[in-house]
């Protein structure tokens, strides 16, 4: 009969500890044992299709090789148009190597999109920057890498036009 006690309070003890939760790991609201809602994904534009995933890295090295195709990308988000919220730009896995992504006229980029991680879909397009593009972009923005500017040619650099994408 002892043993039968001794195993009822073990089976208590633990279904006690199981509703515990980490406190170090439980958001929380500001309130003892209340944890925040966790936030949902911002969702603009068209709704994601599963269109074929490209990294950022292939498609920044190689862009002609995906002109005019549908494509996924995803990365962290490191830039964006602060002004019309116009476009974003995700660097690839090293965070190296970013690609911008326009997306007027189908939706606006979230203002609080920076660190966030992206998936965008959308056409690639290679598009050549007008000297003062390049100077304002150097200027104000992170996404054109030095490299890409070489004295007397034009900057050509592949940019997504999105239909659609979410931000995590």
């Amino acid at each position: 009969m002892r043993l039968f006690w001794l195993c009822l309070a073990v089976l208590a003890m633990l279904a006690i500890g199981c509703d515990k939760k980490d406190a170090a790991s439980a958001p929380t609201t500001g309130e003892p044992g209340v944890a925040e809602p966790a936030k949902a994904a911002d969702k603009v534009g068209a709704k994601l299709a599963g269109a074929d995933a490209v990294t950022v890295a292939d498609l920044v090295k190689d862009p002609a090789k995906y002109e005019g195709k549908i494509v996924r990308v995803e990365g962290t988000v490191k830039d964006f148009c602060k002004h019309a919220r116009a476009w974003f730009a995700i660097a690839d896995a090293e965070g190296k190597l970013m690609l911008r992504v326009t997306a007027k006229p189908r939706f606006e980029t979230p203002a609080e999109c920076l660190e966030r991680r992206a998936v965008a879909e959308g056409k690639v397009m290679l598009q050549t920057l007008t000297p003062e593009q390049v100077e304002y972009f150097q200027k104000g923005h992170k996404f054109l890498a030095p490299e890409a500017v070489k004295p007397g040619e034009p900057v050509r650099l592949p940019v997504i036009e999105a239909f659609g994408a979410e931000f995590y």
